[in-house]
């Protein structure tokens, strides 16, 4: 009789935790799957991350060669400096929320 009572409560505790459990399936399902898609667009924006950094470098040796030049050359180039620094912290703070 006791025996009986614990299989039928075992049952129902069983019953009750399978949506649990298929729901917590679910969601590892939803995990995994997020984190390809995240793996899958976070190499992109590393690799452009890389390739800014090389622009950015290279923008620097340029800006050497133009302080030779006339004025309006120097701010036309600080113009797209500028512009460029915004892009990439653009660039950085996402790479940021994708860690």
């Amino acid at each position: 009789m006791e025996e009986t009572k614990a299989k039928k409560l075992l049952e129902e505790r069983v019953e009750k935790l399978e949506p649990e459990l298929e729901e917590t399936k679910r969601l590892a399902a939803l995990g995994r799957f997020a984190e390809k898609i995240l793996s899958e667009v976070s190499k992109p924006v590393l690799i452009l991350s890389g390739k800014l950094e090389t622009i950015k470098t290279k923008m620097c040796d340029y800006q050497r060669m133009l302080e030779e030049h006339e004025e309006t050359d120097k701010e036309e180039f600080k113009r797209i400096i500028t512009e460029f620094n915004s892009c990439r912290k653009e660039i950085d703070q996402v790479l940021k929320d994708y860690k």
